[in-house]
């Protein structure tokens, strides 16, 4: 399965016909910056 990412389009992992999406570091990275303060802090403290 191919996965690409959601966001910019970048693949990050190649394989079979079927595709799947995610996301890279990337756009995670600059995703998180944008989120408030307390949404951020809440998924740190996820087990």
């Amino acid at each position: 399965m191919t996965v690409v990412c959601a966001w910019c389009g970048r693949t990050l992992k190649w394989g079979g016909d079927r595709v799947s999406h995610g996301i890279c570091e990337g756009c995670s990275r600059r995703f998180e910056a944008r989120a408030p303060k307390a949404r951020r802090q809440h998924r740190l403290n996820q087990p």
